[in-house]
């Protein structure tokens, strides 16, 4: 695109490469839609990115359609598709950074936000039994939080008791939040608030 343009030496494009380009921009888009829902719901970054591969397609379509558009409605602005192009190779430099940044980042095991932690410490104390949540860790891998937490409960309850609150805390993370795939819950008798530690996420 930039030999191009510095040369001037452009050919005008025919209107099969336009109606060509809408035909992709319908179909493309069409795909994005469809595709990005599905990986939205099941938590794949993967299926996600493959949709904005569809979406850089359907708008490199676009710049298509205004750079053979241009050069057909005026010969003199037969430049305008290797402009076109030049804007297209900004925007799938864009997009492939949006992509690669996240994966890497849920490769690398990162914690995720505060929110996140703090979801989970609410629906933690939201189960019968439980008097507090404390020391909140997680960390992401392909998409899935894996978590432990401490909750602080009745100290006169049986061993029995206690493990059923586990259980229950382990279930209703689980549930209310869906890209939780393992926790581990453990059990502190309630000392008091001098006695509890400083909540740590």
């Amino acid at each position: 695109a930039l030999g191009t343009i510095i040369s001037g030496q452009a050919e005008i494009p025919t209107l099969a490469a336009l109606i060509g380009a809408l035909i992709s921009i319908m179909i493309k888009e069409g795909l994005y839609q469809y595709t990005v829902r599905v990986g939205r719901r099941i938590r794949s970054q993967v299926l996600v990115a493959n949709a904005w591969h569809h979406r850089s397609d359907a708008i490199s379509s676009v710049a298509v359609v205004i750079g053979v558009g241009g050069a057909l409605v005026n010969p003199d602005w037969k430049l305008l598709d290797a402009f076109a192009a030049l804007v297209v190779c900004v925007f799938i430099v864009k997009v492939g950074i949006d992509i690669i940044i996240p994966a890497f980042r849920s490769a690398a095991d990162e914690a995720p936000d505060q929110g996140r932690l703090d979801e989970i410490r609410r629906v933690a104390k939201g189960v019968d039994g439980v008097r507090d949540a404390h020391d909140i860790k997680a960390r992401s891998y392909a998409d899935r939080l894996y978590v432990e937490l401490h909750v602080v409960v009745d100290p006169e309850i049986t061993v029995s008791q206690g493990h059923s609150i586990a259980k229950e805390v382990r279930r209703r993370v689980r549930d209310v939040i869906s890209d939780v795939l393992d926790l581990i819950v453990h059990v502190d008798p309630d000392e008091g608030e001098e006695a509890r530690p400083t909540i740590q996420n």
